[in-house]
């Protein structure tokens, strides 16, 4: 009865059986999911992330990491992860759907491993005239630590900076790693968070 409906899906299935085992039952199911898993160890891939630090001891990323792929922007902070997204957002970076991997028998083949580089600090914030600096910084640690890597940055830090969507220095430090980048450097970069009253 009407023009306006273009399509019609069945909505995800949440990941609530999982979010209610134990922590033991969660772990077995990790334990299991490991002996699948198979990552190619002479792939010179990285997806990197820039975030809070990364809890590499979490077992179901610890063997995407190396140690030369940790580190952290300033020398003076630790690696870990205090927030806890640099770590959910490393397990999406390694998994993508991992409950639909848990539910699967099947070998799992992955290319790629992970870095991580702590961009934000564990209290107070950086200041917005060093964003760029900083993401500069971060993606060129890396290339020294592992300059043989090809890389996918993942930066999923925002800023309520910029609102009229004009370039800014942090911007232009992106650009100049991409159009600079011998390597082709991808950069997967979030545009940012709605509004909560706009999600009503």
């Amino acid at each position: 009865s009407t023009n306006m409906v273009t399509e019609i899906r069945l909505a995800p299935e949440t990941a609530n059986f999982f979010m209610e085992l134990s922590n033991k039952e969660q772990s077995e199911w990790v334990d299991e999911l490991k002996t699948r898993v198979d990552i190619n160890k002479k792939s010179n891939v990285s997806v990197s992330i820039l975030d809070t630090g990364v809890n590499d001891k979490n077992k179901i990323i610890s063997d995407f990491f190396q140690e030369d792929g940790i580190i952290a922007y300033n020398p003076e902070w630790k690696t870990i992860d205090n927030n806890g997204h640099g770590t959910n957002l490393s397990g999406i970076a390694a998994y993508f759907n991992i409950e639909k991997l848990l539910q699967s028998p099947d070998i799992v083949k992955i290319n790629h491993d992970l870095e991580s580089v702590k961009i934000l600090p564990d209290k107070g914030e950086n200041g917005p005239e060093l964003y760029g600096h900083i993401t500069n910084q971060a993606v060129n640690l890396l290339k020294i630590n592992r300059k043989d890597n090809k890389r996918v940055i993942c930066l999923a830090t925002t800023t309520e900076q910029s609102k009229d969507g004009k370039p800014s220095s942090w911007s232009a430090s992106i650009d100049n790693q991409i159009y600079n980048d011998e390597d082709k450097t991808l950069f997967l970069i979030s545009a940012g968070n709605t509004i909560p009253s706009e999600n009503q």
